[in-house]
């Protein structure tokens, strides 16, 4: 399908960068064991991430105010994490819709009016990954999402030649020393496959890919989303076909440095809850999954068009690929 690389000013900087017991059976444990399990028990109980252990997990939860998330959501050289450019974030208690841990979730929002058209609302960290003795060949991103508005300004005009009226970048992992970037983006009608360049500066640039879903994403409940970005013969990734993905550029329209394409490249996948997943291969820098050891994920609204783009998320999990 068509592509169009969308200019999206988002900020200015660079970067800097149940123990078990064994061979133990006596009744005196019993009392024991039965204590032990209701404590696990407990310590999940309406704690999201307490019950499922990730390489990292966020359920905005523990939080009472938004600055607060600054404590686990960090990029070293930024001096801060959470990003309001013509935009908004919040912790959403839950009024509308509860979401699926409570009591928060982050909401991200952007109104668009003439003449503005570009503007932003999100919260950025870098993961490393945890030291250990097989290489990272991908990174498997999950999380909950619901989109609450979708909504085209009466009268608003195509986004340059890409057909919709307003467009977004909902989830990105980064390259930290490229800034070039690939996730899942969004129009009001469907989803897709993104990309982006130079992620983190002024002339930071979305480009859609491959849909994936292709209807309206407004929707009355949280919908599931996965991104897996990996070696083509990851293991972790489902059984279908890739295509190749946009041709990356620099802002004055060269091409970005490329690397040689290897015989195990680095591809994307994203799927949701009740839609079949969508892959490409990636290109330049994103071909190698070198970077994935320690990305940069930012989570939020990331528009382009004239209008109300509005996303709230819960539930997020990341997790490490080795083979």
């Amino acid at each position: 399908m068509k592509r169009s690389v969308l200019a999206a000013a988002v900020c200015a900087g660079s970067l800097a960068a149940c123990d078990v017991l064994l061979g133990l059976h006596d009744r005196t444990l019993e009392g024991e064991d039965a204590a032990a399990d209701a404590a696990d028990a407990s310590a999940c109980d309406g704690d999201f991430c307490a019950c499922h252990p990730h390489d990292f997990c966020e359920d905005f939860d523990p939080y009472s105010q938004l600055p607060d998330l600054e404590s686990r959501w960090q990029v070293p050289g930024f001096g801060t994490s959470i990003y309001q450019l013509g935009g908004s974030v919040a912790l959403d208690n839950g009024n509308v819709v509860q979401p699926p841990s409570r009591p928060n979730a982050l909401a991200t929002a952007v109104l668009l009016q003439p003449p503005i058209n570009q503007g932003a609302g999100f919260i950025m960290g870098q993961f490393p990954a945890p030291d250990a003795g097989a290489p990272v060949v991908g990174v498997s991103i999950n999380l909950q999402m619901l989109v609450t508005h979708m909504d085209p300004l009466d009268g608003a005009t195509p986004v340059l030649d890409s057909g919709v009226l307003l467009f977004g970048g909902v989830l990105a992992l980064v390259n930290a020393t490229s800034k070039n970037g690939v996730g899942i983006t969004m129009s009001e009608q469907g989803m897709y496959v993104g990309y982006a360049l130079d992620v983190l500066t002024a002339g930071a640039r979305l480009a859609q890919g491959k849909q994936f879903f292709n209807l309206d994403p407004v929707f009355p409940s949280y919908v599931p989303m996965q991104l897996l970005v990996a070696r083509r013969s990851s293991k972790a990734l489902p059984n279908v076909a890739c295509t190749a993905g946009p041709v990356l550029t620099d802002v004055d329209g060269g091409s970005a440095p490329d690397a040689s394409q290897p015989a195990d490249p680095v591809v994307v996948v994203a799927s949701t809850g009740f839609s079949p997943p969508a892959c490409e291969v990636l290109s330049a820098d994103l071909v190698d999954p070198g970077w994935l050891s320690s990305p940069i994920v930012l989570l939020g609204s990331v528009v382009t068009g004239q209008g109300v783009f509005a996303i709230s998320f819960d539930n997020v999990t990341l997790d490490f690929l080795r083979e």
